[in-house]
């Protein structure tokens, strides 16, 4: 690295970077990366300095493969600086809408889709692209279509899903889109994003509730009560972990926990939902 024009104290950085990574693990492959760079992010480490520490891995990528060694194929993108912490519902939030009334078709559709988002974690986009058919309600779950099409199985909480079939029954929905507004045309996005701010508003809510603040608050929890990283990965449909680890910034202290039982999956607790 010296004769590539890299000055000392760089060239002892990557080495540091390169010991640290190597006294975690003897394997070089996407998992063990992703495994380290989850535990760098629960231990504190900045967004910079876990840059620094990917430049250091791609040139030691590099120089194995001057030399003829086999290197896999592995995502190495760095991590946004700055990138702020997700905001989640207040406690308080939670509660009420756990309790938002069912008194008219509005009322009822309304509250099945806040409980359909936060208890599957899935994008808005997901959500209204959602048909009837899609939804197997034997095994509580349903096919979502996520970025670049690709398609994943998510479980619905009992109570969501029991909210979801009364809202159905009232509507008088069987088949195509699984939401709709009070005219049984497919729900838009910005209608969704309407009837959020007017629930907010109407509820007393701490915050106008966003979409992508019920996804994550799901996975907040689900991080809380012990689910591994991958595993909330693979729900929330996240192409790298890397997108994943924003959560490590929410409850550092859970993940060490988390990392112990990695590939341990527990749902949502369907106690309070």
């Amino acid at each position: 690295m010296r004769s590539a024009g890299y000055s000392e104290r760089t060239c002892h950085s990557y080495l540091a970077d390169l010991r640290s990574f190597f006294h975690f693990t003897n394997n070089i492959d996407q998992v063990s990366l992703d495994d380290y760079l989850m535990y760098r992010s629960a231990q504190g480490a900045s967004a910079v300095s876990i840059n620094r520490f990917l430049s250091s891995f791609r040139h030691f990528l590099k120089f194995l493969e001057a030399r003829g060694w086999p290197v896999p194929p592995m995502e190495l993108p760095g991590f946004r600086v700055n990138r702020p912490i997700p905001r989640t519902l207040a406690e308080r939030d939670v509660m009420v809408i756990l309790n938002l009334p069912e008194h008219d078709e509005e009322s009822i559709r309304d509250k099945a889709l806040i409980w359909f988002l936060l208890g599957t974690g899935v994008r808005i986009s997901e959500a209204l692209s959602i048909r009837i058919e899609d939804v197997d309600f034997d095994r509580a779950a349903t096919k979502v279509r996520g970025k670049g099409n690709k398609e994943r199985m998510v479980y619905i909480p009992k109570r969501a899903l029991k909210l979801l079939q009364r809202y159905m029954k009232v509507f008088g929905l069987e088949k195509g889109p699984l939401f709709v507004n009070l005219q049984r045309r497919p729900l838009t996005d910005r209608g969704a994003r309407y009837l959020l701010a007017r629930v907010s508003k109407r509820y007393g809510l701490s915050q106008v509730v966003h979409p992508h603040t019920l996804r994550h608050t799901f996975a907040t929890r689900l991080l809380e009560e012990g689910a591994g990283l991958r595993d909330i990965q693979e729900l929330l449909g996240h192409k790298s972990l890397r997108s994943t680890q924003i959560y490590t910034r929410v409850s550092p202290a859970l993940v060490r926990e988390a990392m112990e039982a990695m590939k341990k999956r527990r749902p949502i607790d369907e106690g309070s939902l």
